[in-house]
């Protein structure tokens, strides 16, 4: 896996596609302490596989996350991701999608976990991104991407920005309680 996720993750510099080489940065020394992603396969094994390559970009950026197995049940990620708790639920799915199982993740997901962002990478899917959006029952605000690079840009986007604004909260409330 670790010779797979060198080769995506050194692509764009090898096509010479300027703009996404300027978002690659050298891989992390240390293993992120907090997972901010949780990615879960949409079915079968090699949707596990997305997500363990996802996973191990992420964490060369100094992003934390956590790929589940294909092989569990819905409910054992979903506690587990409650003792987590991420900052983004990234559903992966590689080509040829799995539509309904897809749904019913996101619909569990949703519920559980109203006020996470959740995403979706479709690895290799021909159909358009709002196509996609409504087959696995996605809000118009959550993400869709397509590829390995998006996915990586996108969920370590989201998952710095709301550790930052936890950051920032975290910070005024010491403020504050120094004030009083």
């Amino acid at each position: 896996m670790q010779e797979l996720s060198d080769h995506v993750d050194g692509e764009a510099q090898h096509e010479g596609d300027d703009s996404e080489a300027t978002h690659l940065v050298p891989p992390s020394s240390e293993r992120p302490s907090r997972v901010s992603v949780a990615c879960i396969p949409a079915r079968d094994h090699a949707d596990e596989i997305a997500a363990t390559i996802l996973v191990q970009l992420l964490e060369r950026r100094g992003v934390g996350a956590k790929a589940f197995s294909a092989d569990a049940l819905t409910a054992e990620f979903i506690e587990e991701m409650r003792r987590l708790p991420p900052s983004v639920i990234c559903l992966c799915t590689v080509a040829p999608p799995a539509w309904r199982h897809a749904k019913y993740l996101c619909k569990r997901l949703r519920g559980q976990f109203p006020e996470t962002k959740l995403f979706a990478i479709t690895w290799g899917a021909k159909e358009e991104i709002d196509d996609i959006r409504k087959g696995v029952g996605l809000d118009p605000s959550d993400i869709v991407v397509k590829t390995i690079t998006h996915a990586v840009d996108q969920a370590g986007l989201i998952a710095s920005n709301t550790e930052a604004n936890g950051n920032l909260q975290a910070q005024e409330i010491q403020r504050e309680a120094a004030l009083h």
